[in-house]
């Protein structure tokens, strides 16, 4: 059965374009996978040489899928489709179990389209309807009864986080239909029309937790084509809420291979907005992270979109970052403290400096008492 899923890779592959092993390792590299594939093991994988795990069979059909929609010519998303590809490779794995180890029998009343679901909730609950509703609905098709299945969840007050998270993993166009499907069942609610509103939009609290666990799941390959798909199905109220979770999750190396491919879309304000994300929402301790890595690649332009971002949300971020940037030197420093004080918000400098001199950061107090004499254009 190992040369099975090897031909259906060599197949794919064929399809895609015929990327090198060399090509495809890199591309699996990008993935922000916890584990990478030598380009010896991938040879292995797709020759048949070894057995694949589901792990690394879908690390190579993503692989073949991102460079097919490089090339122009992307797969049809059935021949790419996660769910399917994992259960190719599930049972592949199987058949090389012994008997007593094997799964379930022929017998078994589980759905192999649905194995991947936990319906155990719904079993201890006694919502036998919902069970059957979703173990007769093929895989990708969970858009037909997840709103329906979500308000019968708030409605009894069940926790939807662990359904949502399950949810998230699917292939993009997957998750975009399930977003559509929520989006129609429960649509944000219209901004506040008073002059002191911010105007941002209200999203549902599950679309909202959906994601989340999206923006979490999905490595810098999906990110760009999950924004365009949220925007071509006329949702693209979401898409600034998917950048958010994507800015605050990621590590910095990951958060650069996601900005570098939103560029290479044309999606360079989302590249930007992505950074300034970074500077506003991710954790304190951590902005200075991705901060530091595009210093050291001389990235400077991005680096001052953080720093910036970081200043518009309040001179606590500002000190936490000064202090980590205390041991750079003083030609970085200044760069950092510089672009900081750059960000500050119009007739705030005053405000900050008070901050600044009440925590004894006498630099970043000077620095924003001298912004504060200057014009502001």
């Amino acid at each position: 059965m190992n040369a099975d899923i090897a031909e259906q890779l060599r197949s794919l592959r064929l399809k895609a374009g015929s990327p090198s092993i060399r090509e495809i390792t890199r591309l699996i590299a990008s993935q922000g996978r916890k584990y990478q594939m030598a380009r010896s093991t991938v040879q292995d994988k797709i020759s048949g040489k070894s057995p694949a795990t589901a792990s690394q069979v879908l690390s190579i059909v993503e692989a073949l899928a991102e460079y097919a929609r490089s090339t122009g010519f992307p797969l049809a998303p059935n021949e790419y489709d996660t769910k399917a590809w994992r259960d190719r490779a599930t049972e592949n794995q199987e058949t090389r179990l012994p008997k007593s180890a094997e799964a379930p029998p022929k017998g078994s009343t589980d759905k192999t389209h649905q194995s991947a679901l936990d319906l155990a909730p719904f079993r201890h609950a006694g919502m036998d309807d919902i069970v059957l509703l979703i173990k007769e609905t093929p895989s990708i098709e969970a858009f037909k009864w997840l709103p329906h299945v979500i308000e019968s969840m708030r409605q009894v007050q069940m926790d939807t986080s662990e359904l949502l998270q399950q949810i998230a993993k699917d292939a993009p166009e997957n998750l975009i239909r399930n977003i559509s499907a929520l989006h129609e069942k429960f649509p944000p609610e219209e901004p506040d029309p008073s002059p002191w509103s911010t105007g941002e939009v209200r999203i549902d609290q599950s679309i909202n937790k959906l994601l989340v666990h999206s923006a979490r799941q999905h490595s810098p390959t999906h990110i760009a084509p999950i924004i365009v798909g949220l925007r071509r199905a006329h949702m693209g109220a979401y898409a600034p809420y998917f950048i958010k979770w994507t800015a605050t999750w990621h590590l910095p190396k990951t958060l650069r291979d996601a900005a570098n491919r939103l560029r290479s879309a044309s999606l360079a304000v989302d590249a930007r907005l992505l950074y300034k994300l970074v500077g506003k929402h991710r954790s304190e301790n951590h902005v200075y992270d991705v901060v530091r890595l595009l210093d050291a690649l001389k990235e400077s332009d991005d680096r001052n979109t953080i720093l910036k971002g970081a200043a518009e949300t309040g001179p606590v971020r500002m000190a936490t970052i000064a202090r980590q940037a205390e041991d750079e030197s003083p030609e970085i420093r200044e760069a950092i403290l510089a672009a900081m004080i750059s960000g500050i918000p119009y007739g705030m400098h005053e405000k900050y400096a008070e901050h600044f001199d009440r925590i004894d950061l006498k630099e970043l107090s000077n620095l924003a008492h001298a912004a504060n004499d200057e014009p502001p254009f």
